[in-house]
């Protein structure tokens, strides 16, 4: 599995004739003959969630490198928790 991630932002949309929502990469839209579609779904909630993807991971990459580097009193069950949150998303098991 490649860890190279579709580029974010990510968007959802509804086509107006569909029931389901699409997410898509914004940056991939532009690209000619790109479809930029990463996801689809018929929930809302999900599409949102699935959108927020690469802004939630970066965030939770930044808040660990930052409670890491400064030695914040963070409980170790909720450092394992969001590591293993980040190894999920780049599709390690390790």
């Amino acid at each position: 599995m490649s860890n190279e991630h579709t580029p974010a932002p990510w968007i959802y949309n509804q086509h107006a004739s569909e029931s389901h929502f699409y997410i898509e990469s914004k940056k991939m839209l532009t690209v000619p003959n790109g479809s930029g579609q990463v996801a689809e779904t018929w929930c809302e909630a999900d599409a949102a969630l699935i959108a927020a993807a690469p802004d939630l991971y970066e965030a939770l990459t930044n808040l660990l490198a930052v409670c890491d580097k400064n030695f914040f009193d963070v409980p170790k069950g909720y450092m394992r928790a969001a590591e293993a949150a980040l190894y999920k998303a780049d599709g390690r098991t390790d």
